[in-house]
């Protein structure tokens, strides 16, 4: 079972890692500045960094906030030379199983097969779609807010309207 290890800028290799696979996994508008990241893994009560080890080597990065009620997973990557060996279900079954809450990610609109495989493994998960539109605050000044849709393990508690909120406010600083 691949390990969670929660990690800070001091430790320059492991940082350096998931920062190259955040940046090579998810574009620009949808990850915050590094130097906002930092700051947030060493000040934040409920904001994580993590690297997942498998045999000793780094294999992925996970992100998450927890919240009272959810635990939202912001962003989650395995390796490209790692995928397909069934780590991302490991990974979201340990999460799971770590938080005793429900799990809450953001998801790109079902309009590409791309897309719509990435919603479907969440699925196979344990992960129910959101029928509410939900827009994704920018994570910079001047870019635009990302249709995307929320998905959970629990789509009843905490409902939609707490979770956006909570996301909007704490993730995002953006208040409606």
């Amino acid at each position: 079972m691949p390990e969670i290890r929660k990690i800070f800028p001091s430790d320059k290799l492991l940082w350096g890692y998931t920062r190259n696979l955040l940046e090579i996994s998810f574009p620009e508008n949808e990850r915050r500045d590094f130097s906002r990241q930092c700051l947030l893994a060493c000040s934040s009560e409920v904001f994580s960094q993590g690297v997942i080890i498998e045999n000793k080597l780094p294999v992925g990065v996970i992100c998450w906030w927890d919240f009272p009620k959810f635990l939202y997973i912001e962003h989650f990557a395995i390796d490209p030379l790692q995928r397909n060996r069934r780590l991302g279900e490991k990974v979201l079954k340990t999460m799971h199983e770590l938080a005793c809450l429900t799990l809450v990610v953001e998801v790109e609109l079902p309009d590409s097969e791309l897309n719509n495989r990435r919603i479907n493994f969440y699925k196979r998960n344990g992960f129910s779609l959101y029928d509410e539109d939900y827009l994704q605050p920018p994570y910079r000044t001047g870019d635009d807010f990302l249709p995307m849709k929320l998905m959970a393990t629990n789509l009843l508690n905490p409902g939609f309207d707490e979770i956006k909120l909570t996301l909007y406010r704490e993730v995002y600083g953006f208040t409606e």
